[in-house]
C-alpha cells in the first residue's frame, strides 16, 4: 500500500507465480475427492467417538491410496502444463495492422513468431492440440510436422511449409496464426 505525500509518484509491483510440488499433488488428489466416499458428512457427535472415526478415516485412506496408484502421472503433468501454457497473456502488438494485411498475405510474404509468443504441440487421440499461451487450438494431426517447423524458426515464408502442405493449405495455417496473434506480418 504506497502512497506519496506530494506529487505524483508511480509503483510497481512484481509478482512471480510458482507452481510448487504441493499444487500439483493437490490437482492430482482433489479430482478424486469428490467421490461419494469422501463427500459424506461425518455423523453427527463424531468428536465423541473417535473411534468409529479413526477407522472410518483408516478406510478412506486406503481407497484413496488404491485410487492415487491408479493415477497416470503422465497425464496429470500434462494437464497441468495445458493448464499453465492456456494461461499465459498474449502480447499482440501490432495485431490489427497484421490482420489487416491477410488478404495480402502470400506464399512468399515473410512472417515471423511474435515475441514471447508460446507454441506448444500436445498430440491427442487423432489430432493435435495447439496451446498459444492464453488460447488452444484444436487442429488435425497430419498438420503436426509443420507446426514442428514453426517452432524451430523465428521468421518463415508460407512457401517453406511446401514439404508438409500444399499451397492453399499452408496459406491457410499461416493466416490463422496470423489471426491467433502467434505470427506476425514483417513489414
Amino acid at each position: 500500500a504506497a502512497y506519496t505525500h506530494q506529487g505524483a509518484s508511480l509503483h510497481v509491483t512484481i509478482g512471480i507465480n510458482r507452481v510448487t510440488w504441493r499444487d500439483l499433488v493437490s490437482a492430482t488428489i482433489e479430482p478424486l475427492l469428490g467421490d461419494p466416499d469422501f463427500t459424506e458428512p461425518l455423523p453427527a457427535g463424531h468428536h465423541a467417538d473417535t473411534d468409529s472415526i479413526v477407522e472410518g478415516l483408516r478406510e478412506r485412506l486406503t481407497v484413496l491410496s488404491h485410487r492415487l496408484g491408479e493415477v497416470e502421472a503422465a497425464d496429470t503433468v500434462a494437464s497441468h502444463a495445458a493448464r499453465f501454457l492456456r494461461t499465459r497473456q498474449a502480447a499482440l502488438h501490432g495485431g490489427l495492422l497484421d490482420r489487416l494485411e491477410l488478404d495480402r498475405l502470400g506464399d512468399v510474404t515473410l512472417v515471423r513468431r511474435r515475441r514471447a509468443s508460446t507454441l506448444a504441440l500436445m498430440p491427442t487421440g487423432g489430432g493435435l492440440r495447439v496451446l498459444l499461451g492464453d488460447r488452444e487450438l484444436r487442429v488435425p494431426a497430419h498438420l503436426e510436422p509443420a507446426l514442428r517447423h514453426l517452432q524451430r524458426h523465428l521468421e518463415i515464408r508460407p512457401c517453406d511449409l511446401e514439404p508438409w502442405l500444399d499451397a492453399q493449405s499452408r496459406l491457410v495455417l499461416v493466416r490463422r496464426l496470423v489471426r491467433e496473434g502467434l505470427l506476425e506480418v514483417v513489414r
